[in-house]
């Protein structure tokens, strides 16, 4: 019990812990025009990092342990804390006319759903016992990434591994096979894809399409349906949509920074489902388009592949 409690506090204090690196990357951005970004991208960028630490750990031989995960993410995370210090962002606009109130209310009601189906209920779609949470209890026993066996096995074993390696995360902190601790963040990730929905239509066009943007994606019958199932497909989206973020600030006048990260963050949706694979040539003829039409350097392109 003791133990499982302490899961939960670390797991939900250790994913803010990417919040500095994030916001001290956007403030060095000459964009500034959204406010929800840095805890966006510090959601994404602290499972990136516990994830991939995990994933190199296993290619070189070592056996990744409780402490050989966190220790290094805290280090990791350490240079943030000290470049952000003393610094600090707007918080997020608060909704300033009855119709935004009225929408951020139901956007909330939702949201409250999804995380409470989310952490009530261990595993129980098709696809996540057999595939996600298949290997996530298995890499939680044998401490490193699934070995290939056999052909028809290995098209699985093959399946990009962020979310069940998160997954195994939460099982070695607590101990067991916490389903419902596991569960929490993917369910993180699709809902936030509400708040990058938000962003995107807000940079795009204004700020009535960000809200109508959030609050049509909140109600598609899909969304509530997928969102707490512990599947990768929203979990990737959100990594996906913040890609489209940072590539479209690029368009509009971003720096380096913004190509940077419409980069790292496509790759990490790569990493969270094979079908981002196919977005790393979206954001390739994105980066070639905007180079030829001279909205981009060549440095950017280079930065962003």
């Amino acid at each position: 019990m003791i133990q499982t409690l302490f899961a939960w506090i670390l797991v939900i204090g250790a994913l803010p812990a990417a919040y500095p690196w994030s916001a001290w990357l956007l403030l060095r951005s000459p964009r500034r025009d959204s406010r929800w970004l840095p805890a966006l991208l510090a959601l994404a960028l602290s499972v990136g990092a516990f994830t991939l630490l995990m994933f190199w750990q296993s290619v070189l031989g070592l056996r990744f342990t409780l402490a050989s995960i966190t220790l290094p993410y805290l280090a990791l995370m350490l240079p943030g804390w000290w470049l952000w210090r003393g610094r600090s962002l707007p918080l997020p606009r608060l909704p300033t006319t009855q119709a935004e109130r009225f929408m951020l209310l139901l956007i909330a009601l939702v949201s409250i759903a999804v995380l409470f189906n989310a952490v009530y209920w261990p595993f129980y779609r098709d696809d996540t016992l057999g595939i996600y949470a298949r290997y996530a209890a298995e890499m939680a026993q044998t401490h490193t990434l699934p070995t290939f066996a056999g052909r028809d096995e290995a098209f699985y074993q093959a399946y990009p591994m962020q979310m069940p390696l998160i997954y195994s995360y939460a099982y070695l902190a607590s101990g067991w096979q916490n389903e419902y601790l596991a569960r929490l963040i993917p369910a993180l990730f699709s809902l936030g894809c509400l708040p990058a929905a938000f962003v995107l239509g807000q940079l795009v066009y204004d700020t009535r399409a960000g809200w109508l943007a959030a609050l049509l994606l909140a109600f598609a019958p899909t969304f509530a349906r997928w969102a707490s199932s512990g599947y990768v497909d929203l979990p990737m989206a959100f990594l996906y949509t913040l890609t489209a973020i940072f590539a479209w600030r690029l368009w509009a006048g971003g720096g380096w920074l913004d190509a940077l990260l419409a980069g790292v963050l496509i790759g990490l949706a790569a990493w969270t489902k094979n079908a981002a694979l196919l977005a790393v040539l979206f954001l390739a003829a994105w980066l070639v388009f905007g180079w030829l039409m001279r909205r981009f350097t060549l440095r950017h392109v280079l930065l962003a592949l």
